[in-house]
Parts: structure tokens; sequence; C-alpha cells
């Protein structure tokens, strides 16, 4: 495995100072952190295979409809939400909100628009789009792609969504960096949970710096010889442990095999 090289200046000074809260977390970890981290994934593949043996639906597909149902709701909601969903669909209902049920409603339709794909040609190739595209007029040249206006229109767009379809689908060559691996990265522990009922959505966009942040899980992985997912799903734990919300209550989190269970 080779060094992540890092250009001197003020990126990199920035990358050294999320490198360095990143270790900060996984020397917190417990021995079941630890573990459940480097295994995190395996078992999110996992439950995407159950739910596809379940379901009739390919691997691919469930994983992409995991991957866009995945913002602003815990693992376990996640893989609710798509249980609901393909039941939804499956019974005819295809569209409906899930009831009870955390997440964006444009999450939804994606899912379903997912499942319907399949339906329509049996097709189990989902395309991902990771936010930019090459340029329809210009070989070679990559630009931003909002909405999938230049994509096309993948199945899993955005810098969020299509790293964690790859690392369900056992790509860990791509961490993906949501609010809390971000707040693992600009936020000391100290600085969690002094600070962490101040603001739910504190330090947790990425923003501009999505592509710093991943630098940093990557050097952090290289130095120890992990995958970055691992280097990533690791710390993701840890930093759940100490955050709070607004309310004082922990988040929802952590195993991927929680809620392993069919909807009625």
């Amino acid at each position: 495995m080779s060094e992540v090289s890092v250009t001197p200046g003020a990126r990199a000074g920035a990358i050294v100072g999320y490198v360095d809260n990143i270790e900060l977390y996984i020397g917190l970890a417990t021995d079941e952190e630890l573990y459940e981290g480097k295994v995190w994934y395996d078992r999110a593949y996992s439950t995407a295979c159950a739910i596809s043996a379940e379901s009739g639906y390919p691997v691919p597909v469930i994983a992409a409809c995991l991957a866009v149902t995945s913002s602003q709701c815990s693992w376990p909601e996640n893989v609710l939400a798509v249980r609901k969903i393909v039941h939804l669909h499956t019974s005819g209902r295809s569209g409906e909100r899930p009831s009870n049920q955390s997440g964006y409603p444009e999450g939804f339709k994606k899912a379903y628009a997912a499942l319907a794909a399949y339906d329509s040609d049996e097709a189990d190739q989902v395309t991902v789009c990771n936010g930019y595209a090459e340029s329809r007029h210009t070989a070679g040249r990559m630009i931003q792609c909002k909405g999938g206006k230049v994509c096309g229109g993948a199945t899993v767009h955005g810098p969020k969504h299509a790293p964690f379809f790859g690392s369900i689908m056992l790509d860990p060559s791509e961490p993906t960096i949501d609010v809390h691996a971000t707040r693992v990265a600009r936020c000391s522990p100290d600085e969690v949970i002094a600070n962490s009922q101040s603001d739910f959505q504190r330090e947790g966009i990425p923003g501009a710096d999505r592509d710093d942040i991943a630098t940093a899980y990557k050097i952090v992985a290289d130095r120890r010889g992990w995958d970055p997912v691992q280097a990533q799903a690791v710390p993701w734990l840890v930093v759940q442990r100490y955050w709070l919300k607004t309310s004082g209550a922990q988040t929802s989190m952590r195993d991927p095999a929680i809620a392993e269970r069919a909807v009625a």
C-alpha cells in the first residue's frame, strides 16, 4: 500500500489537522468499536443481500436504494425505509411515503425509481455519479453535475451517496463523508463533548472540504494498513458515542445487523 501524498500548502495544513483528529477518535475506540467498524460495510452488504433475497431485486438495486435513502436517518432507520419502500412498491403502492419514517422524500422517490427501472428491463446495472461528470462539449473536462443534468440522471448521484453505494457493494477505496465523518475530522473529541448540544449541525457539513477530509481518512488508512472505509467507520462509531442531539439524546446508530426484520 503506497503512502498517500499531500502537496504542501494551506490545504495540507488542514488535512494534517483532520488526520490528527481522526487518530484521536480511533485511539478512543473500544475493542468492540474497532471490530464493528472494520466489519461495518461487510455487514451492510449482508443486509443488502438479505433484502435482495427477500424481495427478488438484485443486490446492486437494493444497495442503490439504501444509498439514496440514507440522508438524515440512522442506519437502522435507513434499512427499515428500504424494506418499507420495497414492500409498498411490490404491493402496487409505489410512490407512497413510508409511514413513520425519517429521511428525505426525494430519497424515497429515487429508491422507487431504481426499483421501477429494474422492473422495466430487469437490468441490475446501477449507474453512479459522484457529482461530477465529463463535459458533453469538452472531452476530458470534468464539471459539477447538479441534479444529474450532466450525467443524464444516474441511479445514485452525489458526493455522499455515490461512495456509500460503493462501500455497501464492498468497494473499500472511497470513504463516505457524512455529517459524523466530517465532525470527526473537524472537531477533536474534547470539542464534541463540550459543544455537541449547542448546534445539531455543528461542523457537520463538509462542503468544499469534502475531498480533503476524504484524503485525511485515506492517509490514516494507509498508515494503519486498513481500508479507507474502515478508517472512516471506526471513528464514525466513536463520535456517535460522544455526540448528543440538542435534546441530550444519543444518536440512534451503529450496527448494520440491527433492523433485520421484514416489513409487515
